[in-house]
């Protein structure tokens, strides 16, 4: 906290340039619904820091807010509909009330995996170490990502192959309380298709309310026993987060 009860707003340290150039050729569309028109001071700082870092680095960018649609799936179709007209290649859904290590954004973008995206800590009333993690499959890629049946989209990088293969609407809810939501629906179609979504776990979020929850999945893991490190002097070099195994209960 700083003076007179405002919030400091920080993301794992500040913006270090130049960033090292990487091999991507695409252009990353950041997109959010808004249905009340605004977005959070941790969203807008870490879109700062990710177009200062990206630009850095020659990678082209654009940025899309869907304002004032109370419908989320509506708002999320019209979004896709927004990227394909754009001729980006890569679509990011970022959510108005989450910020993010903008330090990930190569990674994100580099990932050969059709949907790749992070978990980011629930509004939970009572703790403030809850995740969507119950879609977990026990299985991590060689690069380190956590294989999932499911992935919320309040941050997630989608390759524009995607909306070629699925069926319009791609993303829609449920008519009654036991159907899932916007994003499950999405979750839903692609594995359909036999593909999967893969979890960045090693990604520090906010996610604000009247307080912000913060969290690292990857750390939160550790913290748990639910993942351990590997011992490096026994073992092939790990994933690109460190992981040995992953005990999916």
């Amino acid at each position: 906290m700083t003076g007179n009860g405002a919030q400091k707003v920080s993301i794992d340290g500040p913006v270090e340039l130049p960033l090292a150039p990487f091999d991507y050729k695409g252009t990353a569309f950041f997109a959010t619904p808004s249905y009340d028109a605004t977005v959070c001071v941790d969203y807008c700082n870490a879109m700062l820091k990710s177009a200062v870092l990206l630009t850095s680095a020659g990678v082209k960018i654009e940025h899309y807010v869907h304002a004032g649609d109370i419908f989320i799936d509506k708002a999320r179709n019209s979004i896709v509909e927004a990227f394909l007209d754009s001729g980006a290649t890569d679509l990011i859904f970022v959510d108005a009330d989450v910020g993010f290590d903008a330090r990930a954004l190569p990674r994100i973008l580099m990932y050969e995996e059709l949907v790749v995206g992070g978990l980011v800590p629930k509004r939970d009333k009572f703790k403030d170490d809850e995740y969507h993690m119950n879609a977990l499959t026990g299985v991590i890629s060689p690069q380190g990502l956590f294989q999932s049946l499911e992935i919320p989209t309040a941050f997630v990088r989608i390759k524009r192959e995607v909306f070629t293969k699925l069926k319009r609407p791609f993303f829609k809810i449920g008519s009654s309380e036991s159907d899932f939501g916007e994003d499950i629906y999405f979750c839903r179609k692609l594995m359909q298709l036999g593909e999967f979504c893969w979890i960045d776990s090693d990604i520090s979020f906010t996610h604000r309310e009247t307080k912000a929850w913060t969290g690292n999945f990857y750390d939160h893991c550790i913290s748990k026993g639910i993942l351990k490190k590997a011992d490096s002097h026994m073992l092939p070099p790990p994933p690109s987060n460190g992981a040995e195994a992953f005990n999916h209960a």
